[in-house]
């Protein structure tokens, strides 16, 4: 047997498709780590295999001119795109103006036609509702005679519009030739009287502006006034105020009075006649207070009308009034004054009397003090004074009981009169009631003398029925006639509806909104497309960048030229 050497064999045959293949080997059946392998001169990566040059070592000028060419070429290449896109764009503009007008026109089209197709529906809702087509012809030339007569209404509000501007133009061509007038009177006129007239002007206009800001002033005070007495009326304390301070002024009027009389002392029929004494006083001031009043009001109603006559003579002189009504207003003031002529030597009188009732009620006063100063010196004693204390605080309770019966009884009083009131309101709810039951009641008897005849009720009441059945008879042919119509009218519906499916411009129009709509779809992609490609293509930054580039290359290579060319120089 011939010994086996270390190289391995290489007569063995391949495998084939009988047999199964071998894939055993050194390669395979050797465990190597790599780890283990030992590191070349090359590295992990292995030996590199040399390129085909060295590649250029030096970036000359041709370098950058053929750089700066690739760029113009790229930037020629995108503006030739940009120039196709803007020229697609203008014919998709242009498109899209002639697709507008189309569609402005087939829009009005439709429109007339979906007018048509209401009136049709409306028709046959009409139809359906069994609606009587007189009712609705009389409908149509209703709204025809409105319109008519709104338009003849309007027409002739325009034709007094017209009269009144020519009215007004008028009265205006007057007014300036009554100016003119003036102004050419005013020319022949001596100086001395156009002065005067220019002053009385200028004083008319001062007075008219002193009358105006006097009424504005009026008119503040007035809304101010206004203001505060809605105020003082929405206040509900005022009165109850006003009511407490009165009570409590008549309370401490009381108190002097009683400490008066008990400092005075005296009898029983000396204070009766104090008493009487002091309600002859109380009635004499209760009278001249009561006078006073009346003078009073008369006096401020004297003051409104003359108030009423100066703004009735400012609104007169305003207007410019005639000479007749200053004439009246100076005779009725001329009567006035001959009437206070007249009562002068009355109210004389009445002011003299008033005169010495002052100074008698003076007198009296003196009087009194002078008795009260007289008895301080006699003042009562303490038990006296703690008797009359007690006296008058059982009269101050019998006043306190009287005032509580009299109010008990001015509220049973009111009480009495509300259902007084309520008894007069029913009394005359019962009149109405009966008058309402006798018409009621003739209306009933006439009716039932119309009853009483039973052959002539009866014979009406045939005859309604036959009237009624006639009508019914006439209505039933109405509808009889009005279902043949409404058969006919849905026949020529059908048929119009089918002449208008069949027809070649509803099949047109379909055609040509579909295409519309189709053609909306383009131009709205079309529209999108171009924003954003406008968006991806904004060249402006590009171009500024490409010509800044431009300008450092430049700038370099002349930098370089400008080292190389000494280089050379020396070199040669």
């Amino acid at each position: 047997m011939r010994t086996g050497t270390g190289r391995m064999g290489t007569a063995a045959r391949l495998g084939t498709g009988q047999q199964p293949a071998n894939f055993g080997g050194v390669g395979l059946n050797t465990a190597v780590a790599v780890a283990d392998r030992p590191v070349t001169r090359q590295g992990m990566g292995g030996m590199r295999v040399k390129t085909a040059g060295p590649g250029r070592q030096v970036q000359d000028v041709s370098f950058f001119h053929g750089l700066l060419r690739k760029r113009v070429a790229d930037l020629v290449a995108e503006l030739g795109r940009m120039r196709t896109e803007m020229g697609e764009r203008s014919k998709n503009k242009a498109t899209q103006q002639t697709l507008s007008r189309r569609y402005e026109d087939l829009i009005g089209e439709v429109r007339g036609l979906e007018g048509t197709l209401a009136d049709y529906n409306l028709a046959q809702d009409k139809a359906r509702a069994g609606v009587d087509p007189v009712e609705i012809a009389a409908f149509g030339a209703s709204l025809r005679r409105r319109n008519a007569d709104e338009s003849r209404a309007i027409d002739r509000i325009f034709l007094d519009r017209q009269d009144i501007e020519r009215g007004v133009e008028r009265l205006e061509a007057q007014t300036q030739e009554v100016r003119a007038a003036e102004r050419a009177r005013l020319d022949t006129l001596p100086a001395g009287q156009r002065a005067e007239f220019a002053a009385l002007l200028e004083r008319n206009e001062a007075s008219s502006k002193k009358v105006d800001a006097a009424r504005a002033e009026l008119a503040k005070l007035n809304a101010r006034i206004s203001e505060h007495e809605a105020a003082l009326q929405e206040d509900v304390y005022r009165e109850e105020c006003a009511l407490l301070e009165r009570k409590l002024e008549l309370t401490n009027a009381a108190v002097e009075e009683a400490e008066a009389e008990l400092a005075a002392g005296g009898s029983p029929d000396d204070s009766r006649a104090r008493l009487l004494a002091k309600v002859r006083t109380d009635n004499e001031r209760t009278k001249a207070l009561t006078a006073a009043l009346a003078e009073h009001t008369d006096e401020r109603n004297r003051l409104t009308r003359l108030a009423a006559e100066l703004d009735r003579d400012i609104a007169e002189r305003e207007r410019g009034g005639g000479q007749e009504a200053k004439y009246d207003e100076l005779f009725r003031r001329d009567e006035e004054m001959t009437q206070f002529i007249d009562r002068y030597p009355e109210m004389r009188s009445k002011e003299e009397a008033e005169q010495a009732r002052a100074r008698e009620t003076i007198v009296a006063l003196l009087e009194h003090i002078s008795g009260g100063l007289a008895r301080e010196h006699s003042m009562p004693s303490q038990a006296e004074h703690k008797e009359l204390s007690e006296e008058l605080q059982d009269k101050e309770q019998e006043l306190a009981a009287s005032r509580y019966t009299e109010e008990h009884l001015q509220a049973e009083l009111a009480r009495r009169r509300g259902e007084f009131e309520k008894v007069t309101r029913i009394d005359s709810d019962v009149t109405a009631e009966t008058s309402t039951l006798q018409e009621r009641i003739r209306v009933m008897r006439a009716e039932m003398e119309v009853f009483e005849d039973v052959d002539r009720v009866r014979t009406a009441a045939e005859k309604t029925m036959a009237e009624l059945e006639a009508r019914r008879n006439a209505y039933k042919r109405r509808r009889d006639g009005a279902r043949q119509q409404l058969r006919a009218m849905a026949t020529e519906y059908q048929r119009k509806q089918s002449m208008l499916d069949s027809h070649e411009v509803e099949a047109s129009l379909r055609r040509l909104e579909d295409k519309l709509r189709s053609k909306e779809a383009q131009v709205q992609a079309a529209k999108e497309f171009v924003a954003v490609k406008g968006r991806h293509t904004e060249f402006r930054n590009l171009r500024r960048r490409a010509l800044e580039l431009t300008e450092e290359l430049n700038d370099r290579i002349k930098e370089l030229a400008s080292r190389v060319v000494p280089v050379a120089a020396a070199m040669g």
